[in-house]
């Protein structure tokens, strides 16, 4: 009889301790504190493999339906060289560190997991595509816009999407390219890439941006 409500208060304990486990991954918090290495890869912010149906074509990163996932398909990779002569906009962009390239290529965004500034190395293939083209194209330079999904306030929004534009400055600095050639912006929530508010936005959304130019002399 002992033993029996020992095996019954183990398995009692057992299914709380795993309601409890259930329940923490289960539960995002919103975009408002910087949560790096919490969540374990593979789990809700884990990185899967997927088949590049993101609709931006250059590496395949495609996004999967799953909860934050970035899957890994297949596309043509963004490379430089054969685009001829650049036609800048008119206007400066950002202080007058250059014009935008009108007919430079189309450079995948670098994706976030939830509320995370940390370049996953996933997305290593996207920032040595901006790196080959600003070595094959001097004279040019590249903005990097951040943005964040549409969870949180808007000041830690603009917070955090400016760590994420950082964090890839930093990558393009570590692959040779001169701070002199980099602009950090940061949008924060204000300029989604697409409307919604599911997980499918927002892993769209939590994003850092390639805006290329043709530098000011």
């Amino acid at each position: 009889m002992k033993m029996t409500k020992f095996a019954m208060i183990a398995a009692v304990s057992l299914g709380i301790a795993g309601l409890s486990t259930a329940c923490t991954e289960d539960t995002e918090r919103p975009d408002s504190m910087f949560w790096i290495g919490e969540k374990p890869v593979g789990n809700d912010n884990g990185f899967t493999t997927g088949d590049g149906k993101n609709g931006n074509g250059g590496n395949g990163f495609g996004l999967e339906s799953g909860d934050n996932g970035f899957g890994n398909g297949e596309g043509e990779n963004n490379q430089a060289g054969g685009y001829g002569e650049f036609n800048p906009e008119d206007q400066d962009y950002v202080d007058g560190f250059g014009r935008k390239i009108t007919n430079a290529p189309d450079f995948m965004p670098v994706y976030f997991p939830f509320d995370t500034f940390a370049v996953a190395p996933t997305e290593s293939a996207k920032i040595s595509a901006i790196v080959t083209f600003l070595k094959t194209n001097p004279g040019t330079g590249v903005v990097i816009e951040g943005n964040c999904d549409e969870r949180g306030t808007q000041e830690y929004n603009r917070a955090l999407g400016e760590r994420r534009a950082s964090a890839v400055k930093d990558e393009l600095v570590a692959n040779g390219i001169s701070e002199a050639r980099i602009r950090t912006l940061s949008y924060g929530e204000d300029k989604p890439a697409v409307s919604g508010s599911n997980n499918t936005a927002w892993q769209r959304n939590r994003r850092a941006d390639f805006v290329p130019v043709l530098m000011n002399k």
